[in-house]
C-alpha cells in the first residue's frame, strides 16, 4: 500500500528498509518514518551514484582530451598498420636491394638478405603478435 501511495515499487521500499537494517517480513507494518527513510535514502543513493558515474565519465573525457589516456582500439589498429608496413618493407628488402649490393650477381645478396629477413621476422613475431 505504501508503495502505491509513494509511487515506488515494493522492492524499492524493501531494499531501503534492508539498507537501514530493518528486517522485511511479509504482513509486518512499518512506520511512515521508516518507509519515507527507505524511499528517500534510496533515491539519495541513486542520485549520488549517477553523480559519481557522470563525474567519472567527465574525468575520462578530459584526460583523453589532455592526451593522458588513449583509445585502446585505436592504438591497436594503428600499431597493426605500422607493423604491417614494417613487415612488408622487410619482406620486400631482398628483392628490392639485392641488385644494389651486387649488380653482377644479385642472387647472392638476395639469398643472404632473404635469410636475414626471415630470421628477423621469426624472432620478432612473438613481440608483434603479443597483445
Amino acid at each position: 500500500m505504501a508503495a502505491t501511495e509513494f509511487g515506488v515499487s515494493q522492492q524499492t521500499i524493501a531494499t531501503g528498509l534492508k539498507g537501514q537494517g530493518i528486517a522485511v517480513v511479509k504482513g509486518k507494518t512499518y512506520t511512515t518514518r521508516e518507509i519515507a527513510s527507505a524511499i528517500f535514502n534510496d533515491q539519495k543513493k541513486e542520485r549520488a551514484r549517477v553523480a559519481r558515474v557522470t563525474a567519472d565519465r567527465m574525468e575520462l573525457k578530459l584526460r583523453m582530451e589532455a592526451g593522458e589516456m588513449f583509445d585502446k582500439a585505436l592504438i591497436l589498429k594503428r600499431e597493426a598498420e605500422i607493423m604491417g608496413f614494417v613487415r612488408q618493407q622487410i619482406t620486400e628488402l631482398p628483392n628490392r636491394e639485392s641488385s644494389n649490393c651486387n649488380p653482377e650477381n644479385p642472387g647472392l645478396p638476395r639469398s643472404a638478405l632473404r635469410k636475414w629477413a626471415d630470421g628477423f621476422l621469426a624472432a620478432t613475431a612473438k613481440y608483434v603478435n603479443a597483445k
